[in-house]
């Protein structure tokens, strides 16, 4: 893949970096992922294809890379600039939203209770987001620092359980979408 380049790319790889150092994916459902470990289950835009080139996983496949998360652009509100709060066009400040797809396996001891597993998803969603710790950072912590994405809102806009339909193919797992817009508050 290019290295980043411009506002677009760079932010992208920005919370991509910022992801990956969240205590809560790294330690998401018992694991213990490194922060390169875990920087590798952030998929920019799309799974890569199964092997073979088949148009599907498996349910094992699908198994084995969960968790992970999926970063994306959304449809019509992924990137603007805006000028400065003076009005000047030649200080524009570039801002933009991102959706953070987070893939998990239900745990098995949550499989029958769905607000066991629904509250152990919010628990990981709200140490992704804050933790008020910057030893163990959320993403509101990360983006404080001058070196990382500045967030202006984060917003928890779906969660989804598996249909029972599907659970012999797919496993039982549950996606949380976030929508995370970056820019500043000048």
């Amino acid at each position: 893949m290019d290295a980043a380049t411009g506002p677009i790319a760079t932010a992208k790889s920005l919370l991509r970096t910022m992801l990956s150092k969240c205590v809560a994916l790294q330690t998401i459902d018992g694991n213990s992922f490194s922060e390169a470990e875990t920087f590798e289950r952030i998929y920019l835009d799309a799974l890569p294809s199964p092997p073979d080139n088949r148009p599907e996983y498996s349910r094992e496949e699908f198994e084995a890379l969960r968790p992970f998360v999926l970063l994306y652009m959304p449809a019509l509100t992924g990137f603007g600039m805006q000028a400065n709060a003076a009005g000047s066009i030649t200080a524009a400040v570039a801002h933009g939203s991102f959706i953070v797809e987070l893939h998990r396996a239900v745990p098995e001891h949550e499989q029958a209770d769905a607000a066991a597993a629904d509250r152990s998803l919010e628990n990981i969603l709200g140490r992704l987001i804050t933790t008020g710790d910057m030893a163990n950072p959320g993403l509101w912590q990360l983006s404080r620092a001058s070196t990382y994405l500045e967030l202006v809102n984060t917003e928890l806009l779906e969660v989804y359980r598996t249909h029972p339909d599907d659970i012999p193919s797919k496993g039982d797992y549950q996606i949380a979408t976030l929508l995370v817009q970056w820019g500043t508050n000048a």
